[in-house]
């Protein structure tokens, strides 16, 4: 057997067994001529005197590319869908489950020769680990000195204001734990005064949180940085306060920033990217 050229050997060994027992025979158009592409197959007596048709396809070079493949960043995504791109290359995406599909080898048009749509690549968004952390964080009330802990860690998320006030927030936030409060009155500034007693020394003190900050992180794994505005609430009952962050219009925001990735993608690739998902066996996951 020629291990360079493992077709041409099979069809010589079922050629010389076609001698004994049945012929190899190509698939052929109406005037006997070989279709080009076509399937050899051999015909082969049976036991009980019958013929039976072994097919040869598995020896055959590929005739097309199966290929699924899953990236995880946009870079990625893109870059897989230039490399591979056809004329008829298509994107899908799906606004509720935050993904998209490239289906490689998707026909032109209607009146293309049917292609076997079995070369995809699928892109599933992951949301980045500062999103996920403030969204955790965010939707309901904490203790101050929780409130005060994580704005310690997460300050360098925040843009507005900086940093720097942020972290003064969090230390006034943290000296008054063991505070009676009293009251909390809207500034004119916008921001939130508290009012409250110190346990230990009986004095009384002042503490201003601003009623909304904005955080500048990527929504996405490996997106762009994106301003997130937060409201800042409190509750306070029987001298015990409790603080909460909600970021504000969140499930619109992803949307944006998806539909934003939609144009990114559609324009960095140079294909449509259609909102949907395509009904085929092929790509029903």
């Amino acid at each position: 057997m020629d291990p360079k050229n493992p077709t041409a050997s099979a069809i010589d060994a079922g050629k010389e067994i076609a001698t004994q027992s049945g012929s190899v025979r190509w698939v052929v158009d109406v005037d006997g001529n070989p279709i080009e592409g076509g399937v050899p197959f051999l015909v082969l007596p049976t036991v009980n005197g019958g013929m039976k048709v072994e097919g040869l396809a598995e020896l055959l070079p590929p005739a097309y590319h199966r290929y699924s493949q899953t990236l995880q960043t946009e870079g990625s995504f893109v870059a897989y869908i230039n490399r591979f791109k056809m004329e008829g290359t298509m994107v899908f995406a799906d606004r509720k489950a935050r993904k998209f599909l490239a289906l490689i080898d998707h026909p032109t048009n209607s009146d293309d020769t049917p292609t076997r749509g079995t070369h995809v690549a699928y892109f599933q968004t992951e949301l980045s680990r500062e999103w996920q952390a403030w969204s955790k964080f965010a939707g309901k009330y904490h203790p101050q000195k929780d409130f005060a802990e994580f704005l310690e860690e997460h300050a360098l998320d925040i843009c507005k204001p900086d940093p720097a006030t942020m972290l003064e927030v969090a230390s006034q936030l943290d000296v008054t734990k063991n505070a009676e409060f009293k009251q909390g009155t809207r500034l004119d500034n916008g921001e939130v005064q508290f009012s409250y007693i110190e346990k230990v020394s009986a004095k009384a003190a002042k503490a201003e949180i601003p009623r909304k900050f904005t955080l500048s992180i990527p929504v996405f794994h490996g997106g762009a940085q994106t301003e997130v505005e937060c409201l800042f609430k409190y509750h306070q009952a029987e001298g015990i306060l409790g603080l909460r962050v909600d970021m504000h219009r969140a499930e619109y925001l992803l949307d944006s920033v998806f539909d934003g990735l939609c144009d990114a993608i559609e324009s960095e690739t140079g294909r449509d990217v259609l909102v949907g998902w395509p009904n085929t066996a092929n790509v029903a996951r």
